[in-house]
């Protein structure tokens, strides 16, 4: 079997802590703050949830570091994958998309 010539890797990444509407300082000024903090972060945490959910319906595969969540996959491309999440009912800010390209062949 003759290798590609091209091969690529989709990976996708999003940002695991939530971006936060509240001013840190402002939180002291009451538990009712907190709470909405809580509310927003849950919100934040259960779209990754979801993303992730229907990532894995397409076989990606998934890692995390201290910032980010990735979804990786060397049979989907980046069109296609952005397009399905879109179509999912995400949006852009949800996701970054990289497409990583390696040739297919070695040593001759």
């Amino acid at each position: 079997m003759q290798q590609p010539i091209v091969n690529h890797v989709t990976l996708i990444r999003m940002r695991l802590s939530a971006s936060l509407p509240i001013d840190p300082s402002s939180l002291a000024e009451g538990p009712y703050l907190l709470r909405e903090a809580g509310v927003l972060a849950k919100a934040h945490y259960d779209k990754l949830a979801a993303i992730m959910e229907e990532l894995t319906e397409l076989k990606f595969v998934f890692s995390t570091d201290k910032n980010y969540l990735y979804a990786k996959s060397e049979t989907v491309g980046a069109r296609e994958a952005k397009e399905y999440l879109l179509a999912k009912g995400f949006q852009d800010q949800d996701f970054q998309i990289h497409l990583e390209y390696s040739r297919g062949w070695g040593m001759m």
